[in-house]
């Protein structure tokens, strides 16, 4: 069995993108800011979790129904369209209701704006995966084909008591599966980034909505979710090939990269300004300080009394005294 190195070589790639960059990205982010950062990305994970175990139990039980509705028969272009936009609807509601719970839980933690930073980072573990299965992607698709040729042993299996036609069967569509060009095993790697990117971008536009109490944030999350996610149900469902489709989703994963720096930066001199402002009230404050002491020490000087006044005081009472002792 002839082994295709190529495409081994990606899928060990994918499988570090996949596990390595949320995980780097939630390391650096927790060295950096401290505190309750652990708080912070275990919300976003479990936000996502939640949301993704709901949106799976409401498609296994309405989608069965929306494709036997005469409003999706006739496979008509719109159809399809109207389709995906309602899966990719339901998936956004779910998950952005849940981000939105999470933020509000975490109140005082979540204040600064590299908290949604790390709540999407959380979100954004194994979410490539899980949207791939959830939305349609096939990334998951090659790499449980890699898996499968990676762990067979046909040795193992004759020694079990299978058949060798069995055996022989699933030989030729394991070779099959090494037969496959070598770059398939990066298209996990590409919807992973593109998820991950998503979520952090999608966490940002929650976080605005709570933090600066401007609702209609939340409303761009949830349509930008619904673009996300129905495009790519949309694009496998009329059958693109597949590095079409991931073409696509590389165009979103750059807008992401766009919005989350011009986040980063916006935010960042807000930020400024705000410490800025806290340095000068600060500094004001120490001013006042310092003339409040500067006239006490004024008014001290100007009643106190120094010992030789003290020594003609006492002596001037002396004298009368002896005045009036004398008289």
């Amino acid at each position: 069995m002839n082994i295709n190195y190529g495409f081994l070589a990606a899928n060990i790639v994918t499988i570090l993108v996949v596990l390595g960059v949320p995980i780097a990205l939630a390391t650096v982010l927790i060295r950096r800011y401290k505190g309750t950062w652990w708080a912070i990305l275990l919300t976003g994970f479990l936000s996502f979790a939640v949301a993704q175990g709901l949106f799976y139990f409401t498609i296994k039980n309405v989608s069965s129904l929306l494709q036997n509705a005469k409003l999706f028969q006739g496979n008509s272009i719109w159809a399809l369209v109207l389709y995906a936009l309602m899966i990719g609807a339901i998936s956004a509601l779910f998950v952005e209701l849940l981000r939105l719970a999470g933020f509000m839980l975490l109140g005082k933690k979540a204040r600064s704006f590299s908290s949604a930073l790390g709540f999407g980072a959380g979100s954004g573990i194994f979410s490539g995966v899980t949207q791939s299965f959830f939305n349609g992607g096939l990334g998951l698709s090659v790499m449980v084909y890699f898996f499968i040729a990676l762990t067979f042993n046909p040795g193992a299996m004759l020694a079990k008591g299978v058949d060798s036609a069995t055996v022989t069967g699933m030989m030729q569509q394991v070779q099959q599966i090494w037969s496959a060009p070598w770059h398939y095993g990066l298209v996990l790697g590409v919807e992973s980034l593109v998820m991950l990117s998503m979520g952090i971008v999608l966490s940002t536009f929650v976080w605005k909505s709570v933090a600066y109490r401007q609702w209609l944030w939340l409303l761009v999350a949830f349509l930008y979710h619904v673009l996300n996610i129905g495009t790519m149900y949309f694009l496998n469902m009329i059958g693109w090939k597949l590095w079409l489709m991931e073409a696509v989703l590389a165009a979103f994963l750059l807008l992401n990269i766009y919005l989350i720096y011009n986040f980063w930066k916006e935010e960042s001199e807000i930020e400024k300004d705000e410490d800025f402002a806290d340095d000068d009230e600060d500094d004001d404050v120490d001013e006042d300080d310092e003339e409040a002491d500067t006239e006490d020490e004024e008014l001290d000087d100007e009643i106190s009394v120094d010992d030789e006044d003290t020594d003609e005081i006492v002596e001037v009472i002396d004298q009368k005294d002896d005045d009036s002792a004398a008289k």
